[in-house]
């Protein structure tokens, strides 16, 4: 039974080796009620809610520009995920044709 176990073992130092290894670099910015907004997606929220402005400049800038103002970003994205689960407990639904006639409004 130990060498079972240390031959497991060895199997797993051998297969999880920092050479073999998926790094994950993404980290927990906020919990709303049991779901998580990570910093990829909140990130992706202030790519996709950037003015046109923001998004002509560098990477560098925009990184920093985004970096300065995290918070106002998180605060609305926590509001959105509370609003769309309001929606959800609620049974609230949009149909395809109610998203194309508002889409068509725009």
């Amino acid at each position: 039974m130990k060498r079972k176990l240390i031959l497991i073992s060895l199997f797993y130092l051998i297969c999880l080796s920092p050479a073999n290894a998926t790094y994950v670099l993404d980290r927990v910015v906020a919990i709303v009620n049991q779901e998580v907004i990570t910093w990829s997606e909140l990130y992706r929220s202030m790519e996709t809610d950037a003015v046109p402005g923001v998004r002509a400049l560098s990477e560098e800038e925009r990184k920093k520009i985004f970096k300065e103002n995290e918070g106002v970003f998180l605060e609305n994205l926590i509001n959105f995920k509370l609003q769309l689960q309001e929606a959800k407990h609620f049974g609230i639904k949009v149909s395809d044709a109610e998203l194309k006639d508002a889409i068509d409004g725009i």
